[in-house]
């Protein structure tokens, strides 16, 4: 990720289903320019990653593990 300043960055990865379980969530201190996130291992399933900055959703994707 490339921030052009230093900010807060929310990640939360849940199943994509309403009211779908939260598996991973973690608020990182992002320094300006380029950082990168580390992640852990998921079961098989599908996945929506929710990407908040300064509270603003910035980012919603959806993926899924094998």
């Amino acid at each position: 990720m490339i921030s052009p300043a230093d900010t807060k960055v929310q990640d939360c990865i849940s199943e994509p289903k309403a009211g779908g379980k939260i598996v991973y969530s973690q608020t990182y201190s992002v320094s300006k320019n380029e950082t990168r996130l580390k992640l852990v291992s998921f079961k098989p399933n599908s996945y929506v990653t929710r990407v908040a900055v300064n509270n603003i959703l910035v980012k919603n994707l959806t993926f899924s593990t094998k």
